[in-house]
């Protein structure tokens, strides 16, 4: 084998050494990186599902905070709205109440006035009378 030959082989030799180790580390390097995007895109998605999870709690506690709201000024007003009513008739019952009383009382007060009336009609009536047959037979 001649010098030239040798000299080529080894050549060779260096440039497919050289382009096997580019290869390895290019395709290493691409290789991790695509494993690190991966791992970020995994994180970022992670943390976004970790968002939307709490976003959809809140969401939830506000919506059972609104229906609880909701559900406590329904009962107030409702409780309001018994306790307006309650107080109406009581008024009602407190009005009737006084003129019934009133009505009694003017009842009884003119009973009481014809009775007096009546009384002394016939006080005076009897003394008409007994005068006057005192007078004509006497």
């Amino acid at each position: 084998m001649s010098i030239n030959e040798e000299v080529n082989i080894y050549f060779y030799k260096v440039i497919d050494n050289l382009y096997y180790y580019y290869y390895y580390y290019y395709y290493c390097h691409h290789y991790y990186h695509y494993y690190y995007y991966y791992y970020y895109y995994y994180y970022f998605y992670y943390h976004y599902y970790y968002y939307y999870y709490y976003y959809y709690y809140y969401y939830y506690y506000y919506y059972y905070y609104y229906y609880y709201y909701y559900y406590y000024y329904y009962y107030y007003y409702y409780y309001f709205y018994y306790y307006f009513h309650y107080y109406y008739y009581y008024y009602y019952y407190y009005y009737y109440f006084y003129y019934y009383y009133y009505y009694y009382y003017y009842y009884y007060y003119y009973y009481y006035y014809y009775y007096y009336y009546y009384y002394y009609y016939y006080y005076y009536y009897y003394y008409y009378y007994y005068y006057y047959y005192y007078y004509y037979f006497y």
